[in-house]
């Protein structure tokens, strides 16, 4: 079996990153300058390649070096601590060589095998474990109430809503809270240092005891919100906290609902899937991207269980348990490593009549949402989104390429089993969309395939922040200063 030239070169990229690791560990100025041009070469042949000839070796050499080239650089403008790069290039040289060694041999020596009835098995299974689990994560995480589930004592509760430059949701939210039949209620809202009129709007409610607190810059080692909601968490007093976007909307007996859940059910902290208000059509391509990551994903591979930050709630003693907010402050996801930490006193509610928690918040702001999140949902690590990019492309496009293969061979098995896996995968689509709009639902029995190139490409772009630097929340950068150098989150 003969390899092409770019073949060669990336089996000689395997040598090469063992010597550069090698001069990593040294850690000398000198090594470094000598990695860097190293890595600097080869970028060159790959992207030389990438022009010359584009198969998967061109592709692979350039993915890998630019990964390389970029964490190098960061390092030489102290954008990443020496010890960080090299446990990033140990790991990433691992996974990468993992990943891409069968999927070069597959594609240069055996490519055939996507077009026979075994891939369109595969494809099937695979499509079948995700109606499995997605079917699990919709009856098993939806509410459900009897009369007699009705508990005598009443905990205290509080309500928390951080805001900043939100004067066109905030009174929404606020009065849906108010409206509330819960009797041992208190609402805190924290004003995070806005340029609109939102102070103003929090203290016109004072009158009807919602509290006003003041919010103050965030220093280097904070996120904004995690700093915010740790002073409300700090101000308020009751035995169960609450925290709410100011999209959100409560019905009259939300609080209740969610009090059964934990008394009932002996929980300690409670996340909350909304019901959508007034979205678009655009919603069905883009909130659909995180539902299925957590209705499907987490169930399929039992890492962490769904959250949403949305709205969720938690006992006051067992937050303090876990560390509170200081052990999270520099992650962007807090809730989620609370909801790992307490395990199997945690659930995950899907909202319905029963608990009636709704959002408004609009596509914009679910876009900005899906790419500040995907990227640390896949742990932060380049290796973990070439692989969900394949994988992807073999679940949800091998059965269109399996059907359309299937015809022009005239092989009925292969039509048959890629036609069967592209219809339960439309109606796992069209299942997870209705959860976001309730008209425009039926969009998602043609939405897939464009979901999945909308889903690569916030995918690809929250990477490329992240490593730059550049993500912006409410008008600030969260990767700068807190996530410009790299620290290591709280191990799970």
């Amino acid at each position: 079996m003969e390899l092409s030239e770019p073949g060669i070169a990336f089996l000689l990229t395997i040598f090469l990153d063992i010597v550069i690791y090698i001069l990593l560990v040294n850690r000398s100025s000198a090594s470094k300058y000598v990695a860097l041009f190293a890595v600097s070469a080869v970028f060159f042949v790959a992207s030389s390649y990438m022009i010359a000839e584009f198969n998967v070796y061109s592709v692979l050499l350039f993915v890998i070096s630019l990964f390389r080239f970029i964490n190098l650089s960061r390092v030489a403008v102290r954008h990443m601590h020496n010890g960080e790069l090299s446990r990033r290039f140990r790991r990433s040289a691992l996974w990468f060589w993992v990943y891409s060694a069968p999927l070069v041999y597959v594609i240069h020596y055996n490519a055939s095998i996507f077009y026979t009835s075994s891939f369109a098995i595969l494809s099937l299974i695979l499509s079948i474990i995700l109606l499995c689990t997605t079917i699990y994560s919709l009856i098993h995480w939806r509410t459900r109430q009897n009369q007699s589930e009705k508990i005598s004592y009443l905990p205290t509760v509080s309500v928390c809503i951080p805001a900043r430059n939100e004067t066109q949701d905030l009174p929404g939210c606020i009065e849906s809270v108010l409206a509330s039949t819960y009797p041992k209620l208190e609402v805190l809202v924290l004003d995070d240092c806005s340029h609109d009129k939102t102070p103003t709007i929090i203290k016109d409610y004072a009158h009807r005891g919602v509290r006003f607190i003041s919010g103050q810059e965030p220093n280097e080692s904070w996120v904004a919100k995690n700093k915010e909601m740790k002073k409300l968490f700090e101000e308020s007093k009751s035995d169960i906290v609450i925290f709410a976007g100011v999209d959100v909307r409560f019905s009259s007996q939300t609080i209740h609902s969610i009090i059964e859940q934990l008394e009932n059910r002996h929980l300690d902290m409670i996340s909350v899937l909304p019901r959508r208000l007034g979205s678009s059509e655009a919603s069905v391509f883009i909130q659909p991207l995180r539902y299925w990551w957590e209705l499907s994903v987490p169930r399929l591979f039992g890492k962490r269980p769904p959250t949403l930050s949305t709205l969720w709630a938690i006992r006051r003693t067992k937050l303090k348990k876990v560390g509170g907010f200081d052990s999270v402050k520099h992650s962007i996801r807090p809730e989620a490593h609370f909801a790992k930490r307490l395990s199997s006193a945690y659930r995950f509610v899907i909202s319905g009549e029963i608990i009636g928690v709704s959002s408004v918040k609009g596509p914009r702001e679910q876009f900005d949402t899906a790419l500040r999140m995907r990227y640390p949902q896949a742990r932060r690590r380049p290796e973990s989104v070439f692989a969900l990019l394949i994988v992807e492309l073999v679940i949800f496009y091998g059965p269109i390429i399996g059907i359309g293969y299937g015809i022009n061979n005239q092989s009925n098995y292969i039509v048959v089993a890629s036609a069967i896996s592209l219809v339960i995968l439309l109606v796992i689509n069209t299942a997870i969309s209705r959860l976001s709009v309730k008209k425009t639902w039926p969009v998602g029995l043609v939405s897939l395939p464009f979901l999945i190139i909308l889903e690569w490409y916030v995918l690809i772009r929250s990477m490329i922040a992240y490593e730059f630097g550049i993500v912006h929340w409410k008008e600030r950068n969260i990767c700068l200063p807190v996530l410009q150098v790299e620290k290591a989150l709280p191990k799970l």
